[in-house]
């Protein structure tokens, strides 16, 4: 029997959040079982291995072998963005959504608001949420893809940076995802029961379901159709400054990843004319500005609720405008904004728990809690 060849086309991948009730155990105890494909369109695996080499005086003409330091490994995904199957992403890349979510809409729609964790390492579940001290807020999970070869699985990952991107052609989405430990060897995530997970069906988002919203920041006049953005490009990135330390308790590999500063989320778009300067003056004013990204797709079965992803941005400061080059052709304008703390709530945006800088309300037939 020929021995498996790697096949990118028909690699399949998915990730799935560890258990809440193995919370104070890092790395997890088990890996988590993955339930749904994602669509993936590239995974970039780093073993993150750290070496040194050995030298001394009693070898003056090289090396004399290598010291492992650390293994820190790493994936990077690109993936398509869809309405729903991306809800355990959002919740380890923020880090919170009330237990009482999600909301019935309807029959078969469901809404979920994702908002800014203070951290990311597993801690008790606020008391407001009313849940058992047995279990936790765990915002890690594994991901496995199956490469024919064998399935490449990372144990206890958490999102180091997330970026939504609309390019004017497709919506996507990139993730890079750190952890304790990879492995070629999966007794959960097995090849059979990757192949057997259904297919990517819940629907994608589209370049024009998107709509931007941005205007003065206000607790009472909240943004409308005048605010509208016509862009030609448009992206949001989250990176949540993650970091670890290592050993000896956990030998080579790393201790559970925690920030070193607060998380940093920018939103860039890029107009397609350069037509006004009144971006520009305002980038000058240091004027506090809020925003709203919303993506609008089908209806959630005949529950009357569109698949609905939005991002609510209610301080935002721009850092930078600047009209493309002057040569032959069309000149557009990149626009690049700071999301911050909001000093006081904006309006027509839904409260969170604590007043942070961005809210992700998703609407889709997802039922479930995705940490719980």
């Amino acid at each position: 029997m020929a021995a498996p060849v790697s096949s990118g086309t028909a690699t399949i991948a998915g990730f799935a959040v560890e258990s809440a009730t193995d919370g104070s155990q890092w790395p997890a105890i088990a890996a988590a079982q993955v339930t749904e494909r994602w669509p993936i369109v590239s995974a970039d695996f780093d073993p993150g291995m750290s070496q040194a080499p050995v030298v001394t005086r009693a070898q003056t003409l090289g090396p004399t072998g290598v010291d492992v330091v650390s293994q820190a490994p790493s994936v990077r995904v690109a993936f398509r963005w869809r309405y729903q199957g991306l809800d355990s992403l959002l919740a380890c890349a923020l880090g919170y959504m009330p237990a009482a979510l999600p909301t019935p809409l309807g029959t078969t729609a469901y809404r979920h608001l994702y908002e800014v964790s203070a951290d990311l390492e597993a801690t008790p579940w606020p008391t407001a949420d009313a849940q058992p001290p047995t279990t936790r807020l765990v915002r890690r999970g594994t991901f496995a893809a199956w490469r024919q070869v064998s399935t490449w699985e990372v144990l206890s990952c958490m999102v180091q940076s997330l970026a939504l991107v609309s390019d004017g052609e497709r919506v996507t989405g990139a993730v890079t995802l750190v952890g304790a430990g990879l492995s070629q060897v999966s007794t959960v995530n097995t090849a059979a029961a990757l192949q057997a997970l259904p297919g990517c069906g819940w629907p994608l988002l589209g370049v024009r379901h998107g709509r931007l919203r941005l205007g003065l920041a206000s607790p009472t006049t909240p943004l409308s159709s005048a605010n509208d953005v016509c862009y030609s490009t448009c992206a949001v990135r989250l990176d949540n400054q993650l970091a670890a330390s290592y050993g000896p308790r956990t030998g080579l590999a790393p201790e559970q990843y925690g920030r070193t500063t607060p998380p940093a989320l920018t939103l860039t778009f890029d107009t397609p004319r350069y037509l006004s300067d009144a971006w520009l003056q305002t980038w000058q004013a240091q004027t506090t500005l809020m925003g709203e990204l919303r993506f609008l797709g089908p209806q959630v079965g005949g529950s009357g609720q569109a698949y609905q992803l939005t991002w609510y941005l209610p301080a935002l400061r721009l850092t930078d405008v600047r009209p493309s080059p002057v040569q032959v052709g069309l000149p557009s304008v990149r626009h690049v904004l700071q999301a911050e703390v909001p000093a006081q709530p904006a309006a027509g945006m839904p409260a969170t728990a604590q007043p942070g800088p961005v809210g992700v309300e998703v609407v889709s037939g997802a039922r479930h809690h995705p940490l719980l």
